[in-house]
């Protein structure tokens, strides 16, 4: 009918970082903002972006940062906040 369709294409300057790079960025792209909890007897050595493993019962290992920590001092209890989850 006479109509024209156009693409713009940008052509990035920037290298490839690597695979391995490559997935790293692109899992944090997909975990970012996510936060889970998860509770544990307490661990006062824990701390704020330390790296932890989970194990959860019928899932595969995963790994993740620590973004806060609460703890409840009668019960001996902690609640975790996590983000960056990864499978192991």
């Amino acid at each position: 009918t006479g109509s024209v369709k156009t693409a713009n294409v940008k052509i990035s300057d920037t290298p490839y970082p690597g695979a391995g790079q490559a997935q790293a960025l692109t899992t944090r792209a997909l975990t970012r903002g996510e936060l889970f909890e998860v509770n544990a007897v307490s661990n006062y050595d824990a701390r704020p972006r330390q790296n932890l493993t989970v194990n959860i019962i019928g899932e595969p290992l995963k790994s993740a940062v620590i973004s806060s920590i609460d703890w409840s001092l009668p019960s001996d209890r902690m609640t975790i906040k996590i983000r960056e989850i990864i499978e192991v």
